[in-house]
């Protein structure tokens, strides 16, 4: 399959490695200034959740593009953006996209109208990434990497239809199990909840170090993710269908524990905390939810006590 990334951030570069791997042919669309800089590569330290979280280091021969190619020449592109970055994107892409599926890799707090604006719903499936990390480097050619071993992708409707099944077996294609939420927008937005209760949750505690080995600071940010758990119940979404979301209702202390023990088992995951480095997203992040919450009434005293913290 050839595939074109949209960029070469951590997401992007992580999936594009392993997929040219699997002998697809994968392109980077990328800002002309980073075209130099990724000449030679990306050295890539990935602790691969399909192998039993070994971590391995090997350089990514990255094929980079400066301009927005041909979209016919494609048969999936791959947008994984910030959620704020998601409209900015869409413009770019909106008459473009030619007969290729793309895959949006990403948050969104809006919904589906933002999308369908510029790119009709036959278009387009949405999907989330479970994987993560950080460059050690300014220029994005050194990378620590997470890679679990599976991904949520889903039709906007919740169908199950051809092209679905044909992106599903691409991540197949190179070890990962994918997951289809029937109504991936309330997926979307009970999965930005948790986000924006754990990055507060860090925030307070000083750091994904103090936070991760402490349970009351832990408990902390479990009340965190409550309170932003019923900002998105408060636009309709039943938090009770989704497990990760309805455990953090039982009482604070056994969650908190449970929490603690949990990623003292997924190093993957306590890894993607540590070396997420999102200041500014998490402000963002913080903002928007905030607004829903003052829009529809929601209290949400522990949240709003953070508003200094984040500047």
């Amino acid at each position: 399959m050839k595939i074109l990334f949209f960029g070469a951030g951590v997401i992007s570069a992580i999936y594009g490695s392993a997929l040219k791997q699997q002998g697809h042919d994968v392109v980077h669309y990328v800002r002309p200034s980073r075209l130099d800089k990724l000449k030679q590569g990306i050295e890539l330290h990935l602790m691969d959740g399909r192998n039993k979280n070994k971590v391995t280091s090997s350089r990514y021969p990255i094929s980079c593009v400066g301009e927005l190619p041909n979209m016919d020449d494609f048969d999936l592109i791959v947008v994984s953006v910030r959620h704020y970055q998601l409209e900015n994107v869409l413009a770019e892409l909106a008459g473009k996209t030619g007969n290729a599926t793309l895959l949006f890799f990403n948050h969104i707090w809006s919904d589906f109208s933002l999308v369908t604006s510029y790119i009709p719903a036959d278009k387009f499936l949405w999907g989330f990434p479970s994987g993560g990390g950080g460059f050690r480097d300014a220029d994005g050619t050194e990378l620590d990497g997470v890679l679990m071993n599976r991904v949520h992708i889903a039709e906007i409707n919740g169908e199950a239809t051809p092209r679905l099944q044909k992106v599903a077996e691409l991540f197949h294609g190179i070890g990962l199990r994918t997951i289809h939420p029937p109504n991936v927008l309330h997926w979307q937005w009970k999965h930005f909840s948790l986000n924006a209760g754990i990055s507060n949750g860090i925030l307070k505690a000083g750091g994904d170090e103090k936070f991760l080995s402490s349970v009351p600071r832990i408990r902390q940010g479990i009340l965190f993710i409550r309170e932003a758990l019923e900002v998105t119940r408060s636009r309709g979404v039943d938090i009770k269908q989704f497990a990760d979301a309805k455990v953090f209702f039982m009482p604070s202390w056994v969650a908190a524990c449970a929490f603690w023990m949990a990623m003292r088992i997924n190093k993957a995951q306590a890894t993607i905390f540590k070396l997420h480095k999102g200041a500014e997203e998490n402000k963002i992040i913080y903002r928007d939810l905030m607004e829903v919450a003052k829009r529809n009434g929601v209290e949400t005293p522990g949240l709003n006590a953070m508003k200094s913290m984040h500047g």
